[in-house]
Protein backbone atom coordinates (compact mmCIF):
# COMPACT_ATOMS: atom_id res chain seq x y z
CA UNK A 1 0.00 0.00 0.00
CA UNK A 2 1.38 3.47 -0.94
CA UNK A 3 1.71 5.53 2.38
CA UNK A 4 -0.95 8.43 1.00
CA UNK A 5 -3.04 5.50 1.11
CA UNK A 6 -2.06 4.20 3.92
CA UNK A 7 -2.60 7.62 5.37
CA UNK A 8 -6.06 8.12 3.86
CA UNK A 9 -7.41 5.30 5.80
CA UNK A 10 -5.76 5.70 9.21
CA UNK A 11 -7.55 9.03 8.99
CA UNK A 12 -10.81 7.48 7.81
CA UNK A 13 -9.99 5.52 10.89
CA UNK A 14 -9.32 8.68 13.33
CA UNK A 15 -12.51 10.11 12.40
CA UNK A 16 -14.80 7.58 13.16
CA UNK A 17 -14.21 8.55 16.68
CA UNK A 18 -16.11 10.71 18.56
CA UNK A 19 -14.84 14.01 19.27
CA UNK A 20 -15.73 17.30 20.69
CA UNK A 21 -14.99 20.84 19.81
CA UNK A 22 -12.61 22.16 22.50
CA UNK A 23 -10.34 24.67 19.58
CA UNK A 24 -7.70 25.39 22.32
CA UNK A 25 -9.37 25.41 24.83
CA UNK A 26 -9.96 22.48 27.49
CA UNK A 27 -12.45 19.47 26.94
CA UNK A 28 -12.49 17.54 29.59
CA UNK A 29 -13.94 14.61 27.73
CA UNK A 30 -10.65 14.50 25.16
CA UNK A 31 -8.06 11.49 26.19
CA UNK A 32 -5.24 13.84 25.41
CA UNK A 33 -4.95 16.62 27.96
CA UNK A 34 -5.37 20.23 25.76
CA UNK A 35 -4.05 23.37 27.28
CA UNK A 36 -6.20 26.25 27.77
CA UNK A 37 -6.08 29.55 26.41
CA UNK A 38 -4.38 31.15 29.69
CA UNK A 39 -1.96 28.15 29.85
CA UNK A 40 -3.61 26.61 32.35
CA UNK A 41 -4.69 22.96 32.36
CA UNK A 42 -7.05 20.78 33.43
CA UNK A 43 -6.93 16.91 34.63
CA UNK A 44 -7.00 14.50 31.93
CA UNK A 45 -10.97 12.80 32.09
CA UNK A 46 -11.21 8.75 30.79
CA UNK A 47 -13.08 8.81 27.47
CA UNK A 48 -12.64 8.00 23.69
CA UNK A 49 -13.87 11.27 22.61
CA UNK A 50 -11.19 13.26 20.53
CA UNK A 51 -11.54 16.78 20.42
CA UNK A 52 -10.54 18.11 16.91
CA UNK A 53 -7.95 19.75 18.09
CA UNK A 54 -6.28 16.57 18.23
CA UNK A 55 -7.53 14.90 15.40
CA UNK A 56 -4.60 15.42 13.10
CA UNK A 57 -2.10 14.66 15.89
CA UNK A 58 -4.11 11.17 16.35
CA UNK A 59 -3.87 10.39 12.63
CA UNK A 60 -0.22 11.20 12.34
CA UNK A 61 0.77 9.39 15.41
CA UNK A 62 -1.36 6.26 14.61
CA UNK A 63 -0.27 6.50 10.90
CA UNK A 64 3.89 5.94 11.92
CA UNK A 65 3.37 3.50 13.88
CA UNK A 66 1.77 1.30 11.61
CA UNK A 67 3.75 2.64 8.50
CA UNK A 68 7.02 1.65 10.76
CA UNK A 69 6.04 -1.55 11.80
CA UNK A 70 4.11 -2.86 8.28
CA UNK A 71 6.73 -1.76 5.85
CA UNK A 72 9.64 -2.60 7.53
CA UNK A 73 9.68 -5.75 6.22
CA UNK A 74 9.54 -4.64 3.06
CA UNK A 75 12.61 -2.25 3.63
CA UNK A 76 14.72 -4.61 5.00
CA UNK A 77 13.35 -6.83 1.36
CA UNK A 78 14.97 -3.55 -0.64
CA UNK A 79 17.95 -3.07 1.27
CA UNK A 80 18.67 -6.84 1.32
CA UNK A 81 17.84 -7.03 -2.85
CA UNK A 82 19.98 -3.84 -3.24
CA UNK A 83 22.91 -4.33 -4.61
CA UNK A 84 24.91 -1.77 -6.04
CA UNK A 85 24.75 2.16 -5.78
CA UNK A 86 26.43 4.82 -7.27
CA UNK A 87 26.25 8.07 -5.95
CA UNK A 88 27.07 11.32 -7.58
CA UNK A 89 29.76 9.54 -8.69
CA UNK A 90 32.99 11.56 -10.50
CA UNK A 91 36.72 11.79 -11.54
CA UNK A 92 39.00 14.82 -12.00
CA UNK A 93 42.57 14.76 -13.29
CA UNK A 94 44.81 16.33 -10.38
CA UNK A 95 46.63 19.82 -12.09
CA UNK A 96 48.17 20.30 -14.66
CA UNK A 97 45.59 18.17 -16.24
CA UNK A 98 42.99 19.43 -14.28
CA UNK A 99 40.15 17.79 -16.03
CA UNK A 100 37.15 16.08 -15.37
CA UNK A 101 36.76 12.69 -16.74
CA UNK A 102 33.53 12.18 -14.93
CA UNK A 103 30.66 14.09 -13.35
CA UNK A 104 27.48 13.29 -10.62
CA UNK A 105 26.80 9.92 -12.05
CA UNK A 106 24.27 7.95 -9.99
CA UNK A 107 22.40 5.12 -10.28
CA UNK A 108 20.92 1.47 -8.09
CA UNK A 109 20.67 -1.78 -9.20
CA UNK A 110 19.19 -4.99 -7.76
CA UNK A 111 20.14 -8.48 -7.34
CA UNK A 112 20.18 -9.98 -10.47
CA UNK A 113 19.68 -6.62 -12.79
CA UNK A 114 21.50 -5.63 -15.97
CA UNK A 115 22.94 -2.05 -16.74
CA UNK A 116 24.02 -1.51 -19.81
CA UNK A 117 26.23 1.73 -20.29
CA UNK A 118 25.91 3.77 -23.31
CA UNK A 119 27.46 6.81 -25.10
CA UNK A 120 30.27 7.79 -27.84
CA UNK A 121 33.91 6.98 -27.61
CA UNK A 122 35.87 8.59 -24.47
CA UNK A 123 32.16 9.59 -22.85
CA UNK A 124 33.75 7.74 -19.64
CA UNK A 125 32.06 4.36 -19.62
CA UNK A 126 35.50 2.77 -18.93
CA UNK A 127 36.31 5.38 -16.09
CA UNK A 128 33.52 4.27 -14.60
CA UNK A 129 33.73 0.66 -14.71
CA UNK A 130 37.37 1.68 -12.73
CA UNK A 131 35.57 4.00 -10.24
CA UNK A 132 33.09 0.89 -9.57
CA UNK A 133 35.50 -1.32 -8.20
CA UNK A 134 38.78 0.46 -7.37
CA UNK A 135 40.83 0.41 -10.07
CA UNK A 136 40.61 4.42 -9.84
CA UNK A 137 39.38 6.67 -6.76
CA UNK A 138 36.59 8.85 -7.61
CA UNK A 139 37.59 12.34 -6.26
CA UNK A 140 33.83 12.45 -5.55
CA UNK A 141 30.45 10.27 -4.56
CA UNK A 142 30.52 7.16 -3.94
CA UNK A 143 29.82 3.78 -4.26
CA UNK A 144 28.09 1.67 -1.89
CA UNK A 145 27.83 -2.51 -2.64
CA UNK A 146 25.25 -4.09 -0.87
CA UNK A 147 25.05 -1.02 1.47
CA UNK A 148 28.76 -0.63 2.37
CA UNK A 149 30.72 1.84 1.43
CA UNK A 150 33.54 0.42 -1.15
CA UNK A 151 36.22 2.48 0.89
CA UNK A 152 36.01 1.06 3.51
CA UNK A 153 36.43 -2.99 2.37
CA UNK A 154 40.19 -4.37 1.11
CA UNK A 155 41.31 -3.94 -2.91
CA UNK A 156 41.15 -7.43 -3.06
CA UNK A 157 37.75 -8.39 -1.31
CA UNK A 158 36.06 -5.34 -3.33
CA UNK A 159 37.47 -7.15 -6.74
CA UNK A 160 36.60 -10.65 -5.68
CA UNK A 161 32.38 -9.40 -5.27
CA UNK A 162 33.38 -7.41 -8.49
CA UNK A 163 34.38 -9.53 -11.45
CA UNK A 164 35.52 -7.52 -14.26
CA UNK A 165 36.24 -8.69 -17.56
CA UNK A 166 37.80 -6.36 -20.48
CA UNK A 167 37.67 -5.64 -23.77
CA UNK A 168 40.50 -8.40 -24.64
CA UNK A 169 41.43 -11.08 -22.63
CA UNK A 170 44.72 -10.81 -20.72
CA UNK A 171 45.29 -14.64 -19.51
CA UNK A 172 48.42 -15.30 -17.19
CA UNK A 173 50.81 -17.86 -18.80
CA UNK A 174 50.15 -21.43 -18.06
CA UNK A 175 47.45 -23.81 -18.44
CA UNK A 176 43.49 -22.79 -18.69
CA UNK A 177 43.45 -24.51 -15.42
CA UNK A 178 45.95 -22.08 -13.54
CA UNK A 179 43.94 -19.23 -15.08
CA UNK A 180 41.29 -20.49 -13.20
CA UNK A 181 42.58 -21.05 -9.89
CA UNK A 182 44.81 -17.67 -9.65
CA UNK A 183 42.02 -16.00 -7.68
CA UNK A 184 40.75 -18.78 -5.79
CA UNK A 185 44.87 -19.54 -4.52
CA UNK A 186 44.84 -16.17 -3.51
CA UNK A 187 42.46 -16.51 -1.26
CA UNK A 188 44.44 -19.72 -0.25
CA UNK A 189 41.17 -21.48 -1.42
CA UNK A 190 42.13 -24.35 -3.70
CA UNK A 191 39.42 -25.72 -6.88
CA UNK A 192 39.65 -29.21 -7.53
CA UNK A 193 40.13 -30.58 -11.03
CA UNK A 194 36.08 -31.62 -11.12
CA UNK A 195 35.09 -27.76 -10.21
CA UNK A 196 37.72 -26.05 -13.30
CA UNK A 197 35.94 -28.67 -15.65
CA UNK A 198 32.73 -27.94 -14.27
CA UNK A 199 33.21 -24.65 -15.16
CA UNK A 200 34.67 -25.42 -18.64
CA UNK A 201 31.86 -26.84 -19.72
CA UNK A 202 29.37 -24.39 -18.66
CA UNK A 203 31.62 -21.91 -20.87
CA UNK A 204 31.83 -24.57 -23.89
CA UNK A 205 35.35 -25.24 -22.85
CA UNK A 206 35.04 -29.28 -22.01
CA UNK A 207 38.65 -30.71 -22.24
CA UNK A 208 40.76 -27.54 -22.41
CA UNK A 209 41.75 -27.59 -18.45
CA UNK A 210 45.55 -28.33 -19.44
CA UNK A 211 45.70 -26.40 -22.67
CA UNK A 212 48.19 -23.49 -22.82
CA UNK A 213 46.04 -20.95 -22.14
CA UNK A 214 48.54 -18.25 -24.37
CA UNK A 215 47.96 -20.28 -27.46
CA UNK A 216 43.96 -19.81 -27.70
CA UNK A 217 41.57 -18.11 -30.04
CA UNK A 218 40.20 -14.93 -29.42
CA UNK A 219 36.79 -16.28 -28.34
CA UNK A 220 38.17 -19.08 -26.90
CA UNK A 221 40.36 -16.87 -24.83
CA UNK A 222 37.48 -14.23 -23.57
CA UNK A 223 35.32 -17.60 -22.49
CA UNK A 224 38.64 -18.37 -20.31
CA UNK A 225 38.72 -14.49 -19.26
CA UNK A 226 34.66 -15.09 -18.26
CA UNK A 227 35.33 -18.13 -16.42
CA UNK A 228 38.02 -17.12 -14.29
CA UNK A 229 36.06 -14.25 -13.42
CA UNK A 230 33.10 -16.50 -12.13
CA UNK A 231 35.84 -18.83 -10.50
CA UNK A 232 35.71 -15.73 -8.06
CA UNK A 233 32.17 -15.98 -7.15
CA UNK A 234 31.32 -12.86 -7.77
CA UNK A 235 28.36 -10.59 -6.90
CA UNK A 236 28.57 -8.33 -9.53
CA UNK A 237 30.21 -8.99 -13.12
CA UNK A 238 31.59 -5.46 -14.91
CA UNK A 239 31.96 -6.24 -18.57
CA UNK A 240 34.09 -3.79 -20.63
CA UNK A 241 32.87 -4.26 -24.22
CA UNK A 242 33.99 -8.13 -24.12
CA UNK A 243 32.24 -8.82 -27.62
CA UNK A 244 34.33 -5.82 -29.11
CA UNK A 245 37.47 -7.36 -30.02
CA UNK A 246 35.69 -10.70 -31.44
CA UNK A 247 34.11 -11.48 -35.04
CA UNK A 248 30.56 -11.76 -35.80
CA UNK A 249 30.30 -14.88 -35.12
CA UNK A 250 32.63 -15.43 -32.13
CA UNK A 251 29.81 -12.17 -30.78
CA UNK A 252 27.09 -13.35 -30.80
CA UNK A 253 28.25 -17.24 -28.99
CA UNK A 254 30.00 -15.01 -26.49
CA UNK A 255 26.83 -12.38 -26.27
CA UNK A 256 24.55 -15.90 -25.57
CA UNK A 257 26.66 -17.13 -22.91
CA UNK A 258 26.86 -13.82 -20.87
CA UNK A 259 23.30 -13.51 -20.83
CA UNK A 260 22.82 -16.78 -19.97
CA UNK A 261 25.41 -17.50 -17.05
CA UNK A 262 24.32 -13.75 -15.60
CA UNK A 263 20.35 -15.16 -15.52
CA UNK A 264 21.63 -18.39 -13.92
CA UNK A 265 23.64 -17.09 -11.13
CA UNK A 266 20.93 -14.09 -10.98
CA UNK A 267 24.37 -12.12 -10.73
CA UNK A 268 24.20 -8.30 -11.16
CA UNK A 269 25.89 -6.78 -13.77
CA UNK A 270 27.61 -3.59 -15.64
CA UNK A 271 27.99 -3.86 -19.04
CA UNK A 272 29.49 -1.18 -21.60
CA UNK A 273 28.55 -1.70 -25.25
CA UNK A 274 28.62 0.64 -28.27
CA UNK A 275 25.86 -1.84 -29.71
CA UNK A 276 22.49 -0.66 -28.87
CA UNK A 277 20.79 -3.83 -30.01
CA UNK A 278 22.83 -5.60 -27.58
CA UNK A 279 21.66 -3.35 -24.54
CA UNK A 280 18.04 -3.94 -25.99
CA UNK A 281 18.29 -7.48 -25.50
CA UNK A 282 20.59 -8.21 -22.36
CA UNK A 283 19.63 -5.26 -20.40
CA UNK A 284 17.00 -3.94 -17.64
CA UNK A 285 18.53 -0.59 -17.60
CA UNK A 286 20.50 1.67 -19.45
CA UNK A 287 22.93 4.81 -18.44
CA UNK A 288 23.64 6.80 -21.17
CA UNK A 289 26.71 8.92 -20.77
CA UNK A 290 28.10 11.68 -23.33
CA UNK A 291 31.35 14.04 -21.92
CA UNK A 292 31.81 12.67 -18.73
CA UNK A 293 28.05 13.44 -17.66
CA UNK A 294 24.87 11.11 -17.74
CA UNK A 295 22.29 12.23 -20.59
CA UNK A 296 19.94 9.20 -19.53
CA UNK A 297 18.91 6.47 -16.91
CA UNK A 298 16.07 4.36 -16.55
CA UNK A 299 14.68 0.91 -18.10
CA UNK A 300 15.59 -0.03 -21.35
CA UNK A 301 12.13 1.13 -23.30
CA UNK A 302 12.45 4.48 -21.65
CA UNK A 303 15.90 5.13 -22.56
CA UNK A 304 16.09 3.39 -25.77
CA UNK A 305 13.08 3.86 -27.51
CA UNK A 306 12.59 2.04 -30.98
Amino acid sequence: MKPKDLHRKVRFVAQQQPFAECIGQNNPRCPILCAAKDGTTKSQQPSSILCSCHLSQFTQTLFFKISNRLPTARKKNKILHLMLEARQLGRMLPPPQSRTLLRNISFTLERGEVLAIVGPSGAGKSTLLRLLNRLDEPTSGEVLLQGVDTKTLPPRELRRRMGMVMQRAYLFPGTVAENLAYGPTQRHQAMSPEEINSLLEQVGLAGYAQRDALTLSGGEAQRVAITRALANQPEVLLLDEPTSALDESARRSIEALLESLVRQRHLTCVWITHNLEQARTVADKVLAIEAGQMTAYGPVHEVLQP
